[in-house]
């Protein structure tokens, strides 16, 4: 499991996790096409990475035939880290919190960072053979 932030931050561990844990090696060329696919630039001019499919769908549903716009995952910007909570109204956060601690908290996990600390640990000293550095 990984988290946006570290994908945000180091792309390139990432994928060399994600490569030792499905047993592939990958050459120079092959990490650099990996890396490229990941990235920004690529899914945000890839209608593989937009959500059109289920829009369209859901379309005739919604009463919305014939209006186009974008939906994705994939954001003007690449987005950044914190974003999501940014724009969530307070009460939604305050349910998310609530969920953490009845949730999340007893298993040791005070916090998302705490949470996220942990697991990145936990892949980089499995999958790359190297302790956490931050």
């Amino acid at each position: 499991m990984f988290c946006f932030e570290d994908m945000k931050e180091n792309l390139g561990d990432v994928v060399d996790a994600v490569s030792a844990f499905m047993g592939i090696e990958l050459d120079a060329d092959a990490r650099a096409l990996v890396l490229e696919r990941s990235g920004f630039e690529y899914m945000r001019n890839n209608t593989k990475f937009d959500d059109h499919f289920v829009r369209e769908k859901v379309a005739k549903q919604m009463g919305m035939e014939g209006t186009t716009f974008t939906v994705g995952k994939v954001r003007d910007g690449g987005g950044a880290v914190g974003d999501g909570s940014r724009e969530l109204p307070p009460s939604v956060r305050d349910a998310i919190s609530e969920k953490w601690r009845a949730e999340v908290a007893p298993n040791g996990f005070a916090t998302y960072g705490d949470f996220r600390r942990e697991l990145r640990s936990r892949w980089r000293t499995k999958w790359l053979k190297r302790p956490d550095d931050a």
